[in-house]
């Protein structure tokens, strides 16, 4: 009898323990999550303004409270939109650092937040890389991808090689369509031809084979003699080789 007394109690003690926690740890709070707490802007140039945005994430399953936002000397944190985030709710902080004042250097600055967050209290962000000093000659990668575009002549081979742009190359537009799948699509592209008379049809089809940004240059090859005569004019070859993925 105390033997079967004995086997309900722990029976009751185990039922009890799977319906209440009692012995098994019980996850639960607020949770913050970065996604990217630490941002390197790589090198810019004295002066300009680096920005970046975080995502700051609830990963719990009760309301996370960011209480405070504070910043390092030389950075600015937008406002939060919210300060209280729902469980899996996401809000962006918007950052930007002036590198005014630090060339030469290689700088961090912090953003730190204040959370309700048992386990992360406080949560620093960082933004860092390295300022060159200011110089007439520089430009940065970014401003260079923005003002970079493709030169293409679609002229035949033996017009190319006695005179063309500097930095075109040659893809002659009976045969431009099989380059279609090396060329880089997303990519500015400016066509040109002889007279102005073959580059729209050719770019038409680009842009209709998935090709976002083509243009042509209005009168072609001969409209570009007439206004500036040979200025930058070459008959330097230039040879448009398509880079292949390892095992192709």
């Amino acid at each position: 009898m105390e033997r079967a007394t004995a086997r309900r109690a722990v029976i009751l003690v185990v039922w009890m323990a799977c319906v209440t926690g009692l012995g098994v740890p019980v996850l639960g709070g607020p949770a913050i999550d970065v996604e990217e707490p630490v941002y390197d802007f790589g090198t810019v140039v004295e002066g300009a303004t680096v920005e970046h945005t975080f995502e700051i994430e609830n990963t719990g399953d009760e309301d996370l409270v960011i209480e405070d936002v504070r910043v390092s000397c030389g950075c600015t944190a937008t406002e939060l939109p919210t300060d209280t985030l729902i469980p899996s709710r996401v809000v962006r902080l918007s950052t930007a650092l002036s590198t005014a004042g630090y060339g030469g250097l290689d700088i961090s600055k912090r953003i730190y937040l204040t959370t309700n967050d048992p386990d992360h209290p406080e949560v620093t962000l960082t933004l860092r890389g390295r300022v060159v000093p200011e110089e007439a000659y520089l430009i940065e990668a970014s401003d260079l991808s923005g003002s970079l575009k493709l030169l293409v002549d679609i002229r035949p081979m033996s017009s190319y090689t006695t005179g063309h742009l500097l930095g075109a190359t040659n893809l002659p537009a009976d045969e431009i369509d099989a380059w279609f799948d090396y060329l880089p699509k997303e990519y500015p592209m400016v066509l040109y031809d002889e007279n102005g008379k073959q580059a729209g049809t050719v770019a038409e089809a680009m842009l209709a084979a998935g090709f976002l940004d083509v243009r042509v240059l209005v009168g072609g090859f001969r409209e570009w003699i007439r206004l500036y005569g040979d200025r930058m004019v070459t008959t330097f070859d230039v040879i448009f080789m398509p880079i292949f993925d390892e095992g192709e």
